[in-house]
């Protein structure tokens, strides 16, 4: 990422409140995070249509 686009990336969380140790804990973090696959779940559609099957019947509420 630029330098100009960190730059204004940190100005905006200090103005929204967030503390420098906080932002370099961020940056820390996002500097060493690898993605994975298992960041996120394949979504099935037959397990969603099952889903919306059960909630439109009203077998399941809330």
């Amino acid at each position: 990422m630029e330098e100009t686009a960190l730059n204004h990336i940190c100005e905006q969380l200090l103005h929204a409140g967030w503390k420098l140790s906080e932002i370099e804990q961020l940056w820390d973090f996002l500097d060493t995070y690898v993605q994975t696959s298992m960041d996120q779940a394949d979504l099935d559609i037959q397990y969603l249509e099952f889903i919306r099957w059960l909630v439109l019947t009203g077998r399941l509420k809330d």
